[in-house]
């Protein structure tokens, strides 16, 4: 673990807290039953089945990547159980998500960097009448998780291929409100704040934005300080694997670094 991220995580311990310290009945409620939610489905069963399934897979890719890359292993092919161990979030963050996206309802979910599939499924397991768009510049991964949502029976994934760089700007045009977006593609500052402003006009009061990997560097940390500042994030949630942000201006503008 870089030292930065290390000392990152340590000052992320020192400052969190747990439901006991929450008076604002909507962040308790939150907090509770979307961050620390308890329950299991069938639903998490077939899908963690299909992440082991990927952790022992010893076929390798090609990566190509158009974001900061990994940390671990810069080469470009890579065997698949690797990067299954390296670079998907947890089962425990995954199941946040899927109760993220059943808390939102129907609408749009937004998804920068599929990856192989397994938070995109869990985000459209949570909700069959939500619809899923995902964004994925690497052709190898797309490949093994369009065979995931096959298996699965989803049928309410769209998957973009392609640079991010060259392919939001022309889905921000076409579509709508979003009522959640997962930014987990390109973590670096300059992409964070420019996704993050592409998508900004499609947020509507109750949209949440999840900022995955926070703490990935010292400017995505930098990304991050900025973001929660910004005049119309009036409520922001610190959980260390990723950061949320909330538009409903019937909040007072807070920042929590909770527990997770």
């Amino acid at each position: 673990m870089p030292f930065h991220h290390l000392f990152s995580y340590l000052e992320y311990k020192l400052n969190a807290v747990d439901s006991h310290s929450l008076h604002s009945p909507f962040v308790f409620n939150f907090y509770q039953n979307i961050l620390k939610g308890k329950q299991n489905t069938e639903v998490f069963d077939e899908i963690e089945s299909y992440r082991k399934a990927l952790l022992r897979t010893n076929e390798s890719i090609i990566i190509n990547d158009y974001g900061a890359g990994s940390q671990v292993n810069k080469s470009g092919k890579r065997k698949i159980s690797d990067l299954a161990r390296s670079g998907l979030s947890s089962s425990k963050f995954s199941r946040m998500l899927f109760r993220l996206a059943d808390f939102l309802g129907d609408g749009e979910i937004v998804e920068l960097g599929t990856s192989f599939g397994i938070n995109t499924l869990y985000l459209a397991k949570s909700n069959p009448r939500a619809h899923i768009t995902t964004f994925e510049g690497c052709t190898e991964s797309i490949k093994i998780a369009r065979g995931l949502f096959d298996k699965a029976g989803q049928s309410n994934i769209k998957i973009i291929e392609g640079n991010i760089d060259l392919t939001l700007d022309a889905f921000t045009r076409e579509t709508g409100r979003v009522n959640l977006v997962y930014f987990d593609a390109n973590h670096q500052y300059d992409a964070t704040l420019r996704y993050y402003h592409q998508l900004r006009p499609l947020a509507h009061a109750d949209t949440i934005f999840v900022m995955d990997d926070i703490y990935w560097s010292k400017p995505m940390k930098k990304a991050w300080k900025e973001l929660i500042a910004l005049p119309e994030v009036t409520l922001s949630m610190d959980i260390f694997d990723a950061g949320l942000l909330f538009f409903n201006r019937d909040f007072c503008k807070e920042h929590f670094v909770l527990e997770f």
